[in-house]
């Protein structure tokens, strides 16, 4: 492991660097140093989301709504390319609930007609999404079982309105996932053939058809269909994918108490990483060296405005693969002898 941290760090002023903003040289990072930059910036994006959507929380504590944040911004790794996207949470034992529109309607009246899309992702409806615990599965996108993503709402950031409910939609993600016999064999199946494809991707570099990257080069080009991501869907999908199948072990195993553990547990994926594996520091550097490359990749997109391609150090990417593709496979073998 000493071995390893010594060639990373001295192997990252060797990387091929083909645009690094002027106002900052945080592609020059030491990884470590990058997740405490990352902290710090994801940081301000919360609050600054948190300040969009001061005219409208006393509207969404009134009605017993919570505003969370997902993706990138929950896990605290977003980059300015990244859109934000914020779901709206109600309980279904609430007698009245609001409509998303009229959530959207209130937001464009009190900012005096600013329109909602311009700050949060939308839907082509032009309505944010939302969920209801007890009526929906929180573990699902839009309720497709093929879009399991526990993590979107256990590993999301309160953003405003009521901060109980935000624990409770926490809460019943970890009840479907571990305490559910029936519904959470099916998340455990989802993730498991997510974690398959993941590997995949991490060996060949394509992923739903697309090269993302070869043996020189990631691609990013977000318009086209399917898009190029670069390292998004091969080693940084597949550590939040092995982290999600951990988090559901432990849960079913009793080692984390949905009641009380849950509102505790991180959902930034490098301290979840310290959480569940304790200072694995190696797995740590290797996952921050792929989001660096990733978030360097989405700076070029962002000021190119067309599809980019980016060199990468061909030798520290096989030591950062090797690790997270050994993690990742060691989870599936473990969960196999586990489940036998």
């Amino acid at each position: 492991m000493i071995i390893f941290r010594k060639k990373l760090f001295n192997l990252r002023t060797h990387v091929i660097l083909v645009f690094v903003p002027k106002e900052t040289n945080c592609f020059k990072l030491a990884p470590l140093e990058y997740a405490n930059y990352l902290a710090d910036m994801n940081g301000g994006f919360i609050q600054k989301n948190r300040e969009t959507l001061e005219p409208i929380s006393d509207f969404l504590k009134e009605n017993g709504i919570c505003a969370i944040a997902v993706g990138s911004d929950g896990k605290g790794e977003k980059h300015n390319q990244s859109s934000t996207e914020i779901i709206y949470v109600q309980d279904q034992d609430r007698k009245q609930r609001l409509n998303l529109n009229e959530i959207v309607n209130k937001f464009e009246s009190e900012t005096g007609g600013k329109e909602y899309k311009n700050f949060f992702f939308v839907g082509e409806n032009g309505i944010p999404k939302g969920m209801i615990i007890g009526q929906h599965i929180l573990s699902l996108v839009d309720g497709i079982s093929t879009l399991t993503y526990p993590d979107r709402v256990l590993n999301s950031m309160f953003v405003c309105g009521n901060e109980l409910l935000y624990q409770d939609a926490r809460k019943t993600v970890a009840i479907e996932m571990g305490q559910t016999p029936k519904l959470s064999r099916k998340i455990r199946g989802e993730i498991r053939r997510q974690i398959k494809n993941y590997i995949s991707t991490c060996k060949t570099g394509i992923s739903r058809g697309v090269v993302c990257f070869d043996k020189e080069k990631q691609y990013y080009d977000e318009n086209k269909n399917p898009g190029e991501y670069g390292f998004k869907h091969s080693h940084l999908r597949l550590t939040q994918r092995e982290l999600d199948l951990i988090t559901q072990t432990f849960i079913r195993d009793k080692k984390i108490n949905v009641s009380e553990d849950i509102r505790y547990l991180p959902t930034r994926t490098i301290d979840r990483i310290n959480y569940f594996f304790k200072k694995e520091i190696s797995l740590t550097e290797a996952y921050l060296w792929f989001l660096q490359r990733y978030h360097e990749i989405q700076e070029l997109y962002k000021n190119e405005k067309e599809p980019v391609s980016l060199e990468y150090d061909h030798y520290v990417f096989n030591l950062c693969s090797e690790i997270i593709l050994k993690s990742g496979e060691n989870v599936l073998i473990n969960d196999n002898l586990k489940n036998k």
